[in-house]
């Protein structure tokens, strides 16, 4: 009898050793032999058409000595039809893991590797393209590592050519059949290039016939009985300007905090570059108190309210960093005695009382490839069952291996299933080798740049085209992004006019609420003209952070550079939604903005908060070229709307 099974409109079906998976969207055939994963293309659904020739395979070669195990599941919990199968040898096993979602046009794919692990090509996913068709590549590099890199996506774009081999390196890989109006979406499911395990990429081969994701992270690696996680890929297909949106959509799916977590503005001081120095019991109070008038969510305290010293600490010699914290002092996680004689009870509850939580940093250790794990997950849980402490700030990681990566994860995983997913991860990705925006995506938010004032870094437009570029991508809500006091270092910017002085608070603010806020500053540093403005904007954020949620949100018009009018679109439905709308020091003071609506349609908007309430408009009736007309007369402003289709 052949195996079948169902989950809403996702099914699978395996007979003869032909496996068939797909849903309304997308479907895709695999032969299952002994020595490995045959394919022969996918199917856009909705459209018929094919990325494949019939007449060729494409063949992932795995060697088992016995006929491979087939497994279909459909798992609720994840929200997914999870085929499983597994090759076996006398030296390894390996499980291929095929997911499908509900109404999707995506399936990943990861394999586990267990004993010895032979590579022969170290190819992840292949496919043939169509004969005698126009194809246009467009790859994506996504960058971390933001201390020293302030260009975190880059895109090159190039025609295929009959005859010439590519090799490109990226995460994520558009090829279009601009004629078929088509488009087939490649992504490496790893972390960035140059945090990744090895190279890999995207190559076109054979005639540019041949399109083979390549890289597992496996080289050199050992994976033992327990087993060892190759890189994966997802693939999908749809219409040009409607994959990337259900990449998006697919990206939160994965993340289930995304849609049962709120977000969150978050405060840390360390942004104001007093490190420790400041840390004390009444501070914490105060920066609680001032959260609470200001509306901030959590009060995050990073490096120095524990005893271990780091090499970041302003109060001591002798500090590490990375690894070795519970070699240095078997205590290193309790809380500094100085500092919090009371411990940090009492400050929790001092908050609970503002309505403020309090979240800590905390970095693994990373000795050994992170043989500490289970210490550092056990000291988390105690902080969140003893405490109620949920947000932590995972800092100080530098993945060297797959060891490492593996024993990382673990915490992860152990962290967040005892929690109940309870415990929100801010995962730094501003230094060393991290997991980046693509690998294991569903562990927390990604707080992604350091950027201070004192040393004249901190430009809020460099900020908001790194949120602007990342969004058109990945979900904004996936991020933390910083504002920092516009006040403090002044002299550093000299007559700049991208200084941060020359932008109001509010605007800020603005920039980076698309994303979970980050006050990246003393709290109680903050001047009352500085409070006053962001008392116009939070509650207003706040007010509709339940829609904002769920909204997809659509970089608009375009990149901000200092000199454009630019923005977001946040998509709740296809009829409603939000406009957020920033001009910069542009020489112009109107556009035609270009939104994702239905044809023609006719807006019914609210202006909610503005910094220049009388000199801001949003048409109500598209152009003849689809666009609506926004006039925005004062530089600096921002404007943030609410809208519903007549």
């Amino acid at each position: 009898m052949p195996e079948q099974q169902t989950y809403q409109d996702c099914y699978a079906s395996y007979e003869n050793g032909c496996l068939t998976i797909g849903n309304d969207c997308v479907e895709r055939m695999y032969q299952i032999a002994c020595d490995g994963i045959i394919s022969t293309g996918i199917v856009n659904k909705e459209t018929k058409y094919f990325w494949g020739r019939d007449a060729e395979q494409c063949h992932w070669k795995i060697y088992a000595e016995q006929t491979p195990a087939v497994e279909l599941t459909a798992d609720t919990v994840k929200d997914c039809l999870r085929t499983v199968i597994t090759h076996k040898n006398r030296k390894n096993a390996v499980k291929t893991e095929i997911k499908i979602y509900p109404r999707l046009p995506f399936l990943t794919v990861s394999s586990r590797y267990y004993g010895e692990i032979s590579l022969d090509d170290d190819v992840l996913d292949e496919l043939v393209l169509p004969k005698h068709c126009h194809f246009r590549l467009k790859s994506v590099c996504l960058q971390d590592q933001t201390d020293c890199h302030d260009t975190l996506v880059s895109e090159r774009e190039q025609l295929l050519w009959d005859g010439e081999e590519i090799i490109s390196e990226g995460n994520l890989f558009l090829l279009t059949d601009y004629l078929a109006e088509e488009e087939l979406l490649l992504i490496k499911d790893s972390p960035c290039p140059s945090s990744a395990i090895g190279a890999g990429g995207l190559k076109v081969t054979d005639r540019a016939g041949r399109i083979q994701l390549y890289g597992s992270g496996l080289f050199g690696a050992e994976s033992g009985d327990s087993g060892c996680d190759g890189y994966g890929v997802t693939i999908g297909v749809g219409r040009p300007e409607e994959l990337i949106p259900a990449f998006r959509k697919l990206y939160r799916r994965q993340c289930s905090f995304l849609n049962t977590q709120p977000s969150f503005i978050m405060s840390n001081t360390w942004g104001d570059r007093n490190q420790d120095g400041v840390l004390s019991e009444a501070f914490v109070c105060q920066e609680i108190e001032t959260a609470a008038e200001l509306g901030v969510d959590v009060v995050q305290l990073d490096d120095g309210w524990q005893q271990g010293i780091t090499m970041n600490s302003c109060l001591g010699e002798n500090g590490i960093w990375g690894g070795g914290y519970y070699a240095q002092k078997k205590e290193f996680w309790a809380v500094d005695p100085v500092k919090f004689p009371n411990g940090l009870l009492p400050l929790v509850e001092y908050g609970k009382r503002y309505g403020v939580e309090l979240g800590l940093w905390f970095s693994p250790d990373s000795s050994e490839d992170y043989q500490n794990w289970k210490k550092d997950a056990e000291q988390l849980l105690a902080f969140y069952s003893d405490l109620h402490i949920r947000y932590f700030k995972l800092d100080g990681i530098d993945i060297i291996s797959k060891k490492a990566e593996e024993n990382y994860c673990r915490l992860l995983e152990t962290v967040t299933k005892q929690s109940n997913g309870n415990v929100m991860f801010n995962q730094d990705i501003t230094a060393e080798r991290r997991l980046g925006y693509l690998y294991r995506r569903e562990y927390g938010t990604l707080f992604v740049e350091n950027r201070y004032t004192d040393w004249g870094t901190y430009y809020p437009h460099h900020t908001l085209k790194n949120l602007w570029q990342l969004s058109k991508y990945l979900p904004a809500r996936k991020f933390q992004f910083e504002l920092l006091n516009n006040k403090r270092n002044m002299a550093q910017y000299g007559n700049d006019p991208f200084a941060p002085a020359a932008y109001s608070m509010d605007y800020l603010f603005a920039s980076v609420m698309p994303s979970n806020p980050l006050m990246w500053m003393e709290l109680s540093g903050l001047g009352q003209e500085e409070k006053e403005a962001l008392s116009g904007i939070i509650p207003v954020y706040k007010a509709h952070r339940a829609l904002l949620d769920k909204a997809d949100v659509i970089p608009v018009s375009r990149m901000p550079d200092g000199m454009q009018i630019t923005g977001f679109q946040f998509a709740v439905t296809p009829d409603s939604g939000y406009l957020l709308l920033l001009r910069e020091q542009s020489r112009y003071d109107e556009i035609n903005l270009g939104l994702k609506l239905p044809p023609n349609a006719v807006l019914q908007t609210e202006l909610l908060c503005s910094n220049a309430k009388n000199k801001v408009t949003l048409g109500r009736h598209p152009g003849t070229d689809g666009r609506y007309p926004v006039a925005m007369k004062a530089e600096k402003s921002y404007a943030f709307w609410q809208y519903q289709v007549k």
